[in-house]
């Protein structure tokens, strides 16, 4: 049977939505064909842990961490001084930091890769999912050394509208940027994304590039234990799932309810329940007085506990950021929201792909621009006057989002990889010659990590 190396900094048991592709990718991969090795990053000390995810990690998937130097491992409170000195000291070298704050766990998680590649006889293929975007530099790094099979998952921009979002021309390096995304689009097997817009982009940035698409998903087999079922009393619910922040604010979510009379009319009528990080200005937007009755913070909760609200709930509130090109934005959230079978009230631009989706899946989903408010307020009392069946029929579309459908389909893409490039090596193709180490290229810096020894024993769940 073949074999993956699967390098995600995010994998179980840190929880977030940055987990669950990989998650799903190792979970069922086995099933078509493909034994799977992972190499992630020891979560930071911040990093919320999920039990419920760590559980779904079947017990035939090695997991290797690596422990990093970076920001994230030092506290920012003077309360532990030399920590915080450390952390400021981050912080005025930011622009050092290419391409992104993790960029620290590139060198130690080479060096594991490797002696990882020694220990076991070898890999068939490596997959490489970011962001972080620094993860495609240890693909890089492998497929200039060995010449490797080399799969780049792009779940998000990197240098296009994202690099905005990122910060942009404020942290002094984007030019830089672009030219190791070139470099990672160059060398790549195949680059992966997660939608045609991405795919679009990316072609866009680099002629010739061969980018195929596998969305996200959700997986069928946290549904099987909770069947959607609305209450059979009390007030409307819609909730939120997921992190909130500036870019991503419910601020005109909450100004629809305003308008629809807040908590002198709403009362007892209506709840709009949050579940997730919340950051920045977002926490004083939810506990506005006039709201209080209405809207209801309800902390962040393990993924398993959130299925089971999406699925209690009779409403599901999808907000896309507001940033340039928002269109684009292809979040993940939306097919647990889909999985549960609840009407989604998505606040997103409505020429956008995502919006398109959720029109095809079911005509009870309500579409309104990001920031109307009287949309809102619209769509609300429309939802709130309607009547709901306890759960939304199961949809063609809505089949073709399964986490195990979309592993096959990653596998295929993996066999043809290992068939194309085989091909290529046999032709003598100068990108596939593996280097000797007096060879290796200085523009990227982060193949010479593989020379070094291993300081730290691989951690192995």
């Amino acid at each position: 049977m073949p074999r993956l190396l699967l390098v995600t900094y995010h994998f179980p048991p840190a929880g977030g939505a940055g987990t669950l592709r990989a998650l799903r990718f190792a979970r069922y991969l086995r099933g078509f064909g493909w034994e799977t090795e992972v190499v992630c990053a020891d979560p930071l000390p911040a990093v919320t842990r999920d039990p419920s995810l760590q559980r779904a990690v079947p017990p035939d998937v090695p997991v290797h961490f690596v422990r990093s130097f970076e920001p994230g491992r030092f506290s920012d409170s003077w309360e532990q001084p030399l920590q915080k000195i450390v952390r400021n000291l981050f912080r005025t070298f930011d622009f050092m930091l290419v391409p992104d704050e993790h960029v620290g766990w590139v060198r130690p998680a080479l060096s594991l890769c490797s002696h990882l590649r020694s220990r076991t006889g070898g890999f068939d293929a490596v997959l490489t999912t970011g962001p972080p975007f620094s993860t495609h530099l240890i693909g890089l790094g492998l497929r200039e050394r060995f010449g490797l099979p080399w799969v780049a998952d792009f779940r998000d921009d990197w240098t296009g509208f994202n690099d905005a979002f990122r910060g942009g021309a404020m942290r002094r390096r984007p030019s830089y940027e672009r030219r190791l995304e070139a470099d990672v689009l160059r060398q790549a097997s195949v680059v992966l994304t997660v939608n045609e817009s991405l795919q679009a982009a990316i072609r866009a940035r680099r002629e010739g590039v061969e980018v195929e698409v596998i969305p996200n998903g959700f997986d069928p087999a946290d549904f099987e234990t909770t069947s959607p079922q609305r209450r059979p009393a009390g007030p409307f619910v819609i909730r939120h799932l997921g992190s909130l922040y500036e870019q991503r604010s419910p601020a005109v979510f909450l100004e629809g309810l305003r308008r629809l009379g807040g908590s002198e009319r709403l009362r007892g009528r209506l709840e709009a329940r949050f579940l997730g990080r919340v950051v920045g200005p977002v926490p004083d937007l939810l506990a506005a007085p006039d709201l209080g009755d209405v809207v209801c913070y309800d902390g962040i909760q393990p993924h398993a506990e959130s299925i089971r609200a999406m699925c209690e709930s009779d409403a599901l509130l999808l907000i896309i950021d507001q940033v340039q090109q928002a269109e684009q934005i292809w979040t993940g959230k939306v097919f647990e929201y889909l999985g549960a079978r609840r009407p989604i009230l998505g606040l997103m631009p409505p020429e956008g792909q995502l919006a398109r989706l959720l029109r095809e899946s079911s005509d009870q989903h309500r579409i309104v621009p990001t920031g109307d408010a009287g949309a809102v307020a619209a769509a609300l009392e429309s939802m709130l006057d309607a009547s709901f069946h306890a759960s939304l029929p199961e949809s063609s579309v809505l089949a073709q989002f399964r986490a195990d459908a979309l592993t096959q389909q990653l596998a295929r893409l993996l066999e043809r990889c290992v068939e194309s490039d085989g091909a290529l090596r046999r032709q003598g193709h100068p990108r596939l010659a593996a280097k000797g180490r007096e060879q290796q290229p200085a523009r990227v810096g982060v193949a010479r990590a593989l020379d070094e020894p291993l300081h730290r024993a691989p951690h192995q769940t």
